[in-house]
């Protein structure tokens, strides 16, 4: 019954990462069609516009023209999140799982941009703050690093209890 269970779980995982790609390329097509030959729309008043850019860079545009070690570094990147969701050794559970899932699908939208487009589309403008603007697949990274992040943290806490309640059970406390 465990295998299934886990089963269950992995198809649910690449479920969730075509669904993040597809809504991310789906966004991105739209901006390409719609909002690029108008450049900027306001979306909700004062707190988010939709401004069309081709992003050359990495995260709030560092890095501009390095492309060739942008895709190099997605590929392990990816790899490295692959075996960390599959390796039965290496393999992140819970809340980390769900930030590495979200990682992954950011990536992949990111990188079907930089391989077709050699840019990657970014349309999410905040308003009210000079803040870089951003896309579906930036939210999946974004998000998904915080998840990842937290869910070491309570994994690496949880063990430490339970270390603790070992440690005491055995001293008889």
């Amino acid at each position: 019954m465990q295998k299934k269970k886990g089963a269950l779980g992995t198809l649910w995982a690449w479920f969730a990462v075509a669904a993040l790609v597809l809504a991310d390329q789906a966004s991105k097509r739209w901006a390409l069609a719609e909002l690029a030959p108008v450049g900027t729309m306001e979306w909700i008043p004062g707190i988010m516009n939709l401004t069309f850019t081709k992003n050359t860079g990495a995260a709030f545009s560092l890095l501009e023209g390095f492309r060739l070690g942008f895709v190099v570094i997605t590929v392990v990147s990816i790899g490295l999140i692959l075996v960390l969701l599959l390796h039965p050794t290496y393999r992140v559970r819970g809340l980390g799982r769900v930030g590495l899932i979200l990682v992954l699908a950011g990536a992949i939208g990111n990188f079907i941009d930089r391989l077709f487009y050699g840019y990657v589309v970014d349309f999410f403008d905040v308003a009210f703050m000079n803040f870089a603007i951003f896309n579906v697949a930036d939210i999946c990274i974004t998000v998904g690093g915080a998840l990842f992040v937290l869910g070491m943290l309570m994994e690496v806490i949880g063990h430490k209890e339970n270390k603790e309640k070992e440690q005491d059970a055995h001293a008889g406390v």
